[in-house]
């Protein structure tokens, strides 16, 4: 039953509209009468204003002319990174090889506080790249590897985003395949983004070869053995990249990039997990590297357990854990340089013949290595011939037409 209007001080109970002469109270009725008819049509306006947002088709192509004041960021195997602005906006500019490279319209419409987000793309010859958030503070591996030391309650904040990020990646059906920590991204109040997707691929349920894509350290042993894979690819990457977090060590530091994909695709070597390191992540990180892709965790239950699994160093300060990752990395050296030597000298203990046909494999895959540089060299010498020979003719014919 609606409650009687009730005057708001005395004042009210005197004062009739000076103009109309209507009463305090059937004034009030009108008002609030008005309102709710205001708050509808409110509510109906918004709702067609909605539906005609959604249906106007999204323009994520940007003229390159628009994209101003660049400046260097950094550069890798897939593209250069450049700083620029963009209607008054910071952003960043990543250059790409070919047109192809840019249809990643399935990446654009991600919204997500731990995934950097897509701007558009410039498909216009002979420039090619996509427009993406500006994150001002870097890469998480310059910041791990920089000889600072963070409190660990902000590496597990870190780890735990990462985590966010792919979960939601995973639930669009998005493998990213290169998950490391060169492409995680630090922006303001030191919140991490999940970048670089140039190798990202839409997943459709059935196990798949994947190509041979992404930073060995980093990579499952499937992709290595190009073997049926699935979302849990990204898992075992995850896994890598929280033993670097905790540890501050480069993954298989020292190790040449050939040696790296034997041992982790034969299983003999593996990243060594510090001794004191708390029962609960050690756990996480031996999910994260099953062998057995489907015995792998989802990151839904990785951002569940890192919410309450370590408890003990959360609750360190930043001189004591300094300390502790000292220790850790001691411990990840010295049981490094055992792994090393021991799958140097042999794999198996019991044959010799294995030994020495994995160093006569390296061997081959070294001088192969060599020949492909040589043969890229040659190739490149040939061009700029090639290029020389025909500037001349094209002068010859210019001084015949003349």
């Amino acid at each position: 039953m609606d409650q009687p209007l009730q005057p708001e001080n005395d004042a009210e109970v005197n004062k009739d509209n000076a103009e109309t002469g209507v009463p305090w109270y059937e004034d009030k009725k009108n008002f609030y009468w008005m309102g709710g008819i205001f708050e509808c049509l409110t509510s109906v306006v918004s709702l067609f204003s909605t539906n005609q947002l959604k249906e106007e088709p999204e323009n994520w192509e940007i003229p390159m002319e628009k994209i101003t004041d660049l400046f260097f960021l950094g550069s890798g195997g897939q593209g250069t990174v450049y700083g620029a602005q963009l209607n008054g906006k910071r952003v960043a500019v990543k250059q790409l090889h070919t047109k192809t490279e840019t249809n990643m319209k399935h990446l654009l419409k991600l919204q997500h506080e731990n995934i950097v987000k897509f701007i558009g793309v410039c498909t216009s010859p002979p420039q090619f790249c996509v427009i993406m958030e500006y994150c001002q503070y870097g890469s998480l591996y310059d910041f791990i590897h920089s000889n600072t030391t963070f409190a660990p309650k902000q590496l597990l904040k870190w780890a735990k985003e990462i985590a966010v990020g792919m979960v939601y990646l995973h639930g669009h059906k998005i493998i990213h395949r290169d998950l490391k920590s060169p492409n995680i991204l630090i922006s303001d109040d030191l919140v991490v983004k999940v970048s670089d997707f140039g190798t990202s691929c839409v997943w459709n349920d059935i196990s798949a070869v994947m190509t041979f894509t992404g930073t060995v350290a980093w990579m499952a042993p499937e992709i290595i053995r190009h073997e049926p894979c699935s979302l849990k690819v990204d898992v075992w990457s995850f896994g890598v990249m929280l033993w670097e977090i905790l540890t501050a060590e480069k993954p298989y530091k020292g190790l040449e990039t050939q040696a790296i994909m034997w041992g982790v695709g034969t299983n003999s070597i593996s990243l060594p997990i510090p001794s004191n390191c708390p029962n609960s992540l050690q756990q996480l990180l031996k999910q994260c590297w099953n062998r057995v892709p489907r015995d792998r965790p989802t990151f839904k239950i990785i951002a569940g357990h890192l919410e309450i699994a370590g408890g003990q160093l959360r609750s360190m300060n930043t001189q004591t854990f300094t300390k502790v990752q000292n220790e850790w990395r001691a411990d990840v050296h010295k049981a490094m340089e055992i792994q090393y030597s021991k799958n140097l000298n042999t794999v198996n203990p019991e044959s010799d013949d294995v030994s020495d046909q994995r160093r006569e494999d390296l061997k081959q895959a070294r001088d192969l290595r060599h020949m492909y540089e040589q043969q890229v060299t040659r190739a490149n010498e040939l061009f700029m011939e090639v290029c020389a020979v025909r500037l001349q003719l094209e002068q010859r014919e210019k001084t015949l037409a003349e």
